[in-house]
């Protein structure tokens, strides 16, 4: 079944990573009127590219390594009132960086973040969700050379691995310019942060967003948060 947006549907029947809230949050959250090349690392279904594809006229490139994932984002795309504007390509991050001399203005990823934890028996999932393919020091090494001296790169990834990730960012030239902290709901602990990486170091601010009440209806600050894209909000 199609998950349906305000202006497109995503089919994630094919992808290893499904619709979820990780990916409307950063899609959401991230600002692309400056952007006119795109890179969306470990597109997955597509819905990322597509959300910015929305809010921008650039070009949006989408990275997925496995193929059933990037067939399926095409396809998402093409259905996409935006399709001109988009382009899926099915290889690992590592071909793509090492073999590109682009430079993005803008770099999105909801990448595999697991490091420690269970990993799934079937291995499209394991590779999408655990850091087997793609480690934190391998991103930002092909984030780094891959973006723009003035651009932007967001990123979502675990609270517990934020320490090591801003560390990770800083060997490597990055620095954090902005933190958006995510609460499951007001009693709970934060469980994600989206991070906003600069080549230039700078005094980084940080805010929080609830996204449930106690009665697990959807806070008034995450609707706003959303409101172009979900159909109830």
């Amino acid at each position: 079944m199609a998950f349906r947006f305000k202006q497109f549907q995503i089919e994630d029947d094919q992808s290893a990573m499904k619709v979820g809230t990780d990916a409307v949050l950063l899609g959401a959250w991230t600002q692309a009127n400056h952007a006119k090349q795109i890179l969306d690392i470990g597109c997955g279904s597509g819905i990322i590219s597509i959300m910015l594809a929305q809010k921008t006229e650039a070009l949006i490139t989408g990275i997925e390594i496995d193929k059933k994932s990037a067939d399926q984002a095409s396809q998402n795309c093409n259905q996409s009132p935006w399709k001109q504007q988009l382009t899926i390509k099915s290889l690992s991050f590592q071909e793509f960086y090492k073999n590109n001399d682009s430079s993005f203005d803008l770099i999105v990823s909801n990448p595999p973040f697991f490091n420690n934890s269970l990993k799934s028996p079937k291995l499209n999932k394991r590779n999408s969700k655990h850091t087997v393919l793609l480690s934190f020091q391998e991103l930002l090494l092909g984030t780094k050379k891959l973006l723009h001296p003035d651009g932007i790169a967001n990123f979502i990834i675990p609270y517990s691995e934020l320490a090591f990730f801003k560390e990770t960012a800083a060997l490597e030239g990055l620095y954090i310019n902005h933190i958006l902290l995510i609460k499951p709901k007001p009693d709970k602990e934060i469980n994600r942060c989206m991070i906003k990486l600069k080549h230039s170091h700078a005094q980084y601010h940080q805010n929080i967003l609830c996204i449930r009440n106690d009665d697990s209806s959807y806070t008034d600050e995450y609707k706003v948060f959303t409101s172009d894209y979900y159909l109830n909000f």
